[in-house]
């Protein structure tokens, strides 16, 4: 598994994700749905990192992201750890879409997408690390 660590700022936010993109790039994937829909996830769950994980403004975490494609079961991995405050985004209820954007509470839509684009989330807490692995089927064929 490749990974990459980088201190938890916005200023880093292209660095991670553009670790991650290069990876899927190698795959060479023709379907472009699909690229965009990964980007899009890594930049909600880094970004939300980012801005919530680390409560106190003097203290810069650490982002540890490791990618793996398993081609035997056409898998791709995504795992991203960090030291921040607790968050279980896979119990996070996601919001209420009602008919009106006026109406809507802020927050939450960027955990609803991640949930609804990938085929897996998983969440846990141990030694103090948050991780997330995120997990999307991939044709290989």
């Amino acid at each position: 598994m490749k990974s990459l660590k980088a201190p938890a700022t916005m200023k880093n936010l292209d660095l991670m994700i553009g670790f991650i993109m290069d990876k899927v790039k190698k795959l060479d994937l023709e379907d472009k749905k699909l690229i965009f829909n990964l980007r899009l996830v890594c930049e909600e769950a880094l970004s939300n990192i980012i801005n919530y994980a680390y409560l106190d403004k003097d203290e810069t975490g650490e982002v540890k992201i490791s990618f793996d494609m398993d081609t035997q079961e056409g898998k791709l991995v995504l795992e991203i750890v960090d030291h921040g405050v607790a968050f279980n985004l896979v119990e996070y209820d996601p919001p209420k879409l009602k008919s009106s954007i006026e109406e809507q509470k802020i927050g939450g839509f960027g955990i609803h997408l991640i949930k609804t684009l990938m085929d897996e989330v998983k969440y846990k807490r141990e030694a103090g690390r948050n991780i997330l692995t995120l997990v999307k089927l991939i044709d290989v064929n």
